[in-house]
Parts: structure tokens; C-alpha cells; sequence
């Protein structure tokens, strides 16, 4: 970690993690990539655990547009109830997931916030996140990774690998139970 950023590392014994014994500076929040998912449960319950009473930046980063049609000739599915969803809607659903992922950071001992960025597919989720860090100061970014194997996971998911290459902010991959 950088100059004024905690140099304290967490070590896990016997499949435990231990809060670090030098958290983020006073002031410097952590920013937590937030979908909804499991993945991202256990990135938020990781970071209470580990940094016990910090501050966090919960960051949902939403869709950027409605879904367009198909092209012509393709294969659809029914549509849904209410297939035209204008900004507000999208807004609205990117605000109801972030305010989640905030209970469950307060849940985890946290104190959080919510920011919602619009963005679609890894490497723009990934830059917003980065985004939010640097303007932010953040100490870390923490996400969850989801667990895929083989070819597909190569390591590291998409948006934590992305981020690995775009940010000096130290990333925090929370894995799933599956890749222990």
C-alpha cells in the first residue's frame, strides 16, 4: 500500500480471517462493488470482518439503457410485462440495489453509503469503480469474485482483473467458497 494507507495484512488460520491490525486511515473510506449477488455479500460481510467500525462507499454500478430489441430474425423470449424501462426506472432499481448492499454494510459492522454509476460490462464496471476510489481516496476496493472455474475464471474474474490493471488502490478479492 501506498504512503498514508494501512499496511496491515489479514491472515487467514485455519479458513478464518483476522482484522488487520492497521486499518485505512482515518478518513479513507473503502469502496465496495455491490450487484446483489452472493459474490457481493461475502465481499461486505469480508470487509466488516476484516475492518471492523470503517467507513464504506457501497457502488452499484447499473445498466446503462434499457434493453434494445433483438435484430431482426432472431430468437426472443416473450416479453416481459413492462419491456420499456426509461432512466428514471433504471435509476430506481440502481438505487434499490445500492441502498441493499448499504444494510448490508451497516449489518457487517460498517458505516456506509451508497453511490450508483451506470456502466455495462466488466471493464466499464471496473473503471467506475476505479473512479469512485481515486475520488474518493479510498484505502481499498473490495469485491466478491463468483466462483467460476476452469477457462472462464482464469485466476481472477473479469472486473477484479480489470481493476488489477487500472488502479493503484490495493484490490481486495473476496473468493467464494468454492475456490478456498
Amino acid at each position: 500500500m501506498g504512503a498514508g494507507r494501512g499496511s496491515g495484512v489479514a491472515h487467514r488460520g485455519g479458513g478464518h480471517e483476522s482484522p488487520m491490525t492497521d486499518p485505512p486511515a482515518r478518513g479513507q473510506p473503502l469502496v465496495i462493488a455491490f450487484d446483489g449477488s452472493e459474490a457481493a455479500m461475502r465481499a461486505i460481510a469480508a470487509a466488516g470482518r476484516l475492518l471492523p467500525g470503517s467507513a464504506a462507499i457501497v457502488v452499484h454500478v447499473g445498466a446503462t439503457a434499457a434493453l434494445a430489441p433483438p435484430p431482426a430474425g432472431a430468437p426472443t423470449l416473450p416479453p416481459l410485462p413492462s419491456a420499456a424501462v426509461d432512466d428514471a426506472e433504471l435509476d430506481r432499481i440502481a438505487r434499490g440495489v445500492a441502498d441493499a448492499g448499504v444494510d448490508a454494510a451497516h449489518a457487517a459492522g460498517l458505516t456506509a453509503r451508497a453511490v450508483t454509476v451506470r456502466g455495462g460490462g466488466a471493464s466499464e464496471v471496473a473503471h467506475a469503480l476505479a473512479d469512485v476510489a481515486q475520488e474518493h481516496d479510498a484505502a481499498v476496493i473490495v469485491v466478491g469474485s463468483r466462483g467460476r472455474s476452469g477457462i472462464k475464471a482464469a485466476i481472477l474474474g473479469s472486473v477484479s482483473r480489470e481493476l488489477l490493471g487500472i488502479t493503484s488502490v490495493p484490490v481486495l478479492v473476496v473468493p467464494s467458497p468454492e475456490e478456498r
